[in-house]
């Protein structure tokens, strides 16, 4: 009779690329949360919350996802393509830069290994280079390396999450500025209303919802189930 068996080597690979979904999904809810039970606040940027009792929780999330880019192949029982292969590099490596390199000086009290080494200018210079490198890779992941094999419905999803990812950087970005410089007075505001925390937000559930789907489509051809023959 036949008897259906899982592969083990498939299993694990789409298990550990759900969880990958489940940080990414969970990563700012924790922020959020951790935020008001320790700082009674949201803070007003993802990166603000380095410097917060809940750093041990943006390191550790950054650096798996870091490290699980940096491995990812993507249609891995299919085929693989060495620019697919750099992006995931390149994702990887923003990944982690931004998790070990604050964007602010250690003036809060807070000093870090690289705010020994380096002068905080180029710890916050490599920090947002890291987040423009990392934004990028995901849009690329959406745009170009999930939606080249993907069907209609898969592929309109996809470049939405793409162009989603695109506008809240963009407009993140902006808001970075006006909070630095005070634009159009306008800096108590984007604070008050934890404007950049939200697009920030909205861009990582963007990629993970876009990640989501991928994950569905690649299991459904992969079939990481075969049939043995028991005597």
């Amino acid at each position: 009779m036949r008897q259906q068996v899982k592969d083990p080597f498939l299993t694990t690979y789409f298990n550990l690329r759900t969880a990958l979904g489940g940080i990414a999904l969970m990563f700012p809810l924790v922020l959020l949360a951790g935020g008001f039970i320790t700082e009674g606040q949201v803070l007003p940027s993802i990166s603000d919350y380095y410097f917060s009792s809940m750093r041990d929780f943006v390191v550790g999330a950054l650096v798996a996802i870091g490290i699980f880019f940096m491995g990812y192949k993507g249609d891995a029982p299919l085929h693989s393509d060495l620019r697919d292969d750099i992006t995931g590099l390149l994702a990887g490596a923003a990944a982690i830069g931004l998790a070990l390199f604050p964007n602010k000086p250690h003036s809060n009290g807070i000093e870090t290994f690289f705010h020994a080494i380096m002068d905080d200018r180029i710890s916050v210079i490599i920090h947002f280079l890291s987040s423009f490198v990392f934004l990028t890779t995901l849009t690329v992941f959406c745009l170009r390396k999930f939606a080249k094999d993907a069907d209609t419905r898969q592929r309109r999803i996809y470049q939405i999450c793409g162009w989603a990812i695109i506008a809240a950087g963009v407009l993140a970005t902006f808001a970075s500025f006006v909070r630095a410089f005070d634009w159009f007075e306008a800096r108590l505001w984007v604070e008050d209303w934890n404007v950049i925390f939200w697009l920030e937000a909205a861009g990582i559930w963007s990629f993970c919802a876009s990640w989501l789907v991928k994950g569905k489509a690649e299991r459904q051809i992969a079939k990481p189930e075969r049939s043995l023959e028991l005597a």
